[in-house]
């Protein structure tokens, strides 16, 4: 993990994803994926519009966040999430 003010970077293994995710990197087009902390997760995936391809539907984490991906138009993978109230 890298910080820097309210801004994060956390570096994972591909293999370490592809538990999370799946095995979706074997197309991508660049070595990057990214993951963004909302307030309302379940807000923003219910405005989702209906041609979004869901990699992997809205869910809740073992590390405490509820979250999904979907794959944009240019390949790339975005996670978005919520952490999840205690």
């Amino acid at each position: 993990m890298m910080k820097h003010g309210d801004i994060e970077f956390m570096f994972q293994e591909i293999e370490s994803i592809k538990e999370d995710i799946g095995d979706f990197f074997n197309s991508i087009g660049a070595s990057a994926s990214f993951y963004m902390k909302l307030d309302d997760v379940d807000t923003f995936f219910s405005k989702l519009p209906k041609d979004v391809e869901i990699l992997k539907e809205l869910h809740t984490t073992w590390y405490g966040m509820k979250e999904f991906y979907i794959k944009d138009c240019n390949g790339y993978i975005l996670g978005f999430a919520s952490q999840v109230a205690s």
